[in-house]
């Protein structure tokens, strides 16, 4: 989504967050309690991540189109629009590799 639809990006983002969270108490409440991090805890806490980055992402754009710098919010957009696509799958693949 272009940088006019921030307000969107960022109810995506903070929906997709609690989604979430909701997904792993669901998962939590299936399994018996344990003293440690099962695999599915650590999934989680890595999609968790991935979440809050992506909405300081959209806030730190938001404040800029706030301070009318569109052009430096722009830039920011275009970097991270497509880099997403190559760099979350990257950090999964690496999590699974070395984490699991």
């Amino acid at each position: 989504m272009d940088t006019d639809k921030i307000a969107t990006r960022l109810t995506i983002t903070t929906s997709s967050l609690v989604a979430s969270v909701m997904f792993h108490i669901s998962v939590a409440n299936q399994i018996p309690p344990v003293g440690y991090l099962t695999s599915a805890d650590k999934f989680m806490v890595l999609t968790y991540f991935i979440f809050l980055l992506s909405a300081i992402m959209n806030i730190v754009i938001l404040e800029y189109i706030e301070r009318k710098k569109a052009s430096l919010a722009e830039r920011i957009h275009r970097r991270t629009e497509y880099s997403v696509f190559i760099i979350v799958p990257i950090i999964y693949i690496l999590f699974f590799l070395f984490v699991m």
